[in-house]
């Protein structure tokens, strides 16, 4: 778990780094899916899942291939 947790974890970094800082929206679901997932005790996939969600539904414009690879890695 700690494994799957430290690469989510180094995923979210790295989305965040490609965000560029004008929008401020998808990088804000980003770094707060970094924190719930540092601070909480909840199943990393439903965090990431969560995060996904949001992305969907407030920056519908992103291609998906953006969080397709922490999904299935949240969710093994």
């Amino acid at each position: 778990m700690a494994e799957k947790k430290q690469t989510v974890l180094t995923i979210l970094m790295d989305l965040y780094a490609q965000v560029e800082e004008s929008n401020t929206k998808l990088r804000y679901i980003v770094l707060s899916t970094f924190r719930d997932v540092v601070e909480s005790r909840r199943d990393v996939g439903d965090i990431v899942t969560q995060m996904v969600n949001k992305i969907r539904s407030d920056v519908p414009e992103l291609n998906s291939s953006f969080y397709e690879e922490i999904m299935r890695i949240s969710h093994k």
